[in-house]
C-alpha cells in the first residue's frame, strides 16, 4: 500500500481517549473512526488517507507493506499532554 496514511481507532471501540477528537470515517471500509486533533491537522497539511485499525491490521496479513509515516511534531506534543511519552 504506497500512500500517506493516518491510522485511526474505531469509534465501536468505545470513547476516544484524546480529548477533543471528532468522528471521521476510513477511506476504505466506512467504519466510524476516532481523528485526535493533531490528525486532523496533518490531514490537511500532509494529504493523509485516514485508514482504521482493522484495514490496516487486514493489509499487513494480506502480506501488504503498511509504511507508518514516524510520529510528527503535533502527534508528539499531543502525546506528552496526555502523559503517554
Amino acid at each position: 500500500m504506497r500512500r500517506e496514511i493516518l491510522v485511526c481507532p474505531p469509534t465501536s471501540a468505545g470513547s476516544s481517549r484524546v480529548a477533543e477528537s471528532t468522528p471521521a470515517r476510513c477511506a476504505e471500509c466506512g467504519q466510524g473512526v476516532w481523528v485526535a486533533p493533531s490528525g486532523r491537522a496533518l490531514i490537511l497539511r500532509l494529504e493523509l488517507t485516514i485508514l482504521c485499525r482493522p484495514c490496516v491490521e487486514r493489509h499487513e496479513a494480506e502480506g501488504e507493506s503498511v509504511e507508518h509515516m514516524p510520529l510528527q511534531p503535533e502527534q508528539l506534543e499531543e502525546r506528552r499532554r496526555r502523559g503517554v511519552l
